[in-house]
């Protein structure tokens, strides 16, 4: 088993030696516009408000605490999508402010159907 793992680095390849190391891919806000992570937040918190819960649910929705909404909110920490798509009934009213930030080329309306019954 010794002659078939490198023990050292001088019993690697050579070539594997000379490539360089590639960076980590990491997200990060600080590469984020600071206008659209505003915009994003103001989305989020129009969604709520759409949903008609507060930060405190809409936190315990997430599974994150009050004081990381009212940051995504902010627009001072990026959100993580993914924990807001999860929750089924926030989906529609998150779309529906992400659609209100585009303005161009959209347009945003609400019907409301009533079926009676027989």
């Amino acid at each position: 088993m010794a002659g078939i793992v490198a023990e050292t680095q001088t019993d690697r390849h050579r070539l594997l030696l000379e490539l360089p190391l590639a960076p980590m891919a990491k997200a990060s806000s600080r590469n984020m516009n600071p206008d659209y992570q505003a915009a994003i937040g103001t989305s989020i918190a129009r969604a709520r408000l759409l949903v008609g819960w507060s930060k405190k649910e809409l936190a315990a929705a997430v599974d994150r605490d009050e004081a990381q909404i009212s940051r995504w909110e902010a627009g001072k920490e990026r959100p993580q999508f993914d924990a807001l798509w999860a929750v089924a009934v926030f989906r529609a009213p998150f779309v529906i402010a992400l659609a209100e930030l585009a303005k161009d080329g959209i347009e945003i309306s609400t019907e409301i159907r009533i079926r009676r019954s027989a």
